[in-house]
């Protein structure tokens, strides 16, 4: 019973370490990673790597790839692809601008003669939720039309605050520009008061 158990255990930590191996042979990156993204932050970058062409499972005939991305809810081979690489090229390195929309899948697909297709037995998605794919997994969202004005509480105070030294920083030059021409006018107003250099002739 013990060798079975030791057994067991040995099968089971053998085929992670092989799937996880196996995983780890395709880097893949999207900029950004988050589940919302805006449109002032396309075009989201893909970037995937693979030590070697094999290791995508692709067929023998299969000498093309790239990487696509498909729309939550639609058919799958309706998906937004980037441009189509030799299996020379062993890295992938591209921007998407992607339209508003969600999206549920990022995935390698196999190529021949340039006409790219889905095949069984392929590399797993290389990003993806649920077992079939139909979670959203991020999003593009349109940029959220700005308040023309923000009347919340800090705004107020800023605003008091910025008014307050703005009339203290110009106090002065307010003293000066209203002060002179007002003390100018009294000084008219009383030298008016007086007849200086007129006579005043009796008839």
């Amino acid at each position: 019973m013990k060798k079975l158990f030791l057994f067991s255990l040995f099968a089971v930590v053998f085929t992670l370490s092989f799937v996880s191996n196996a995983r780890a042979e395709v880097n893949y990156t999207r900029t950004p990673s988050g589940a919302e993204i805006t449109t002032s932050e396309l075009p989201v970058n893909i970037q995937v790597s693979v030590g070697n062409y094999g290791d995508f499972g692709c067929s023998p005939e299969r000498n093309y790839w790239t990487v696509v991305i498909t729309k939550t809810g639609e058919d799958p081979f309706d998906y937004i692809g980037g441009n189509i690489l030799a299996s020379t090229s062993l890295n992938f390195n591209e921007d998407f601008d992607l339209p508003v929309d969600d999206y549920n899948a990022v995935n390698v697909i196999c190529c021949s003669d340039e006409q790219c297709v889905y095949q069984e037995g392929m590399y797993p998605p290389l990003e993806c939720i649920d077992e079939n794919c139909e979670e959203t997994i991020f999003s593009v969202v349109g940029e959220q039309a700005g308040t023309l004005f923000d009347l919340s509480g800090g705004f107020v105070a800023n605003m008091l605050a910025w008014v307050s030294d703005t009339f203290t920083d110009l106090s002065p030059l307010i003293v000066i520009f209203i002060g002179l021409p007002l003390a100018f006018w009294g000084i008219a107003r009383v030298i008016g008061l007086f007849n200086f250099g007129k006579v005043r002739k009796d008839d």
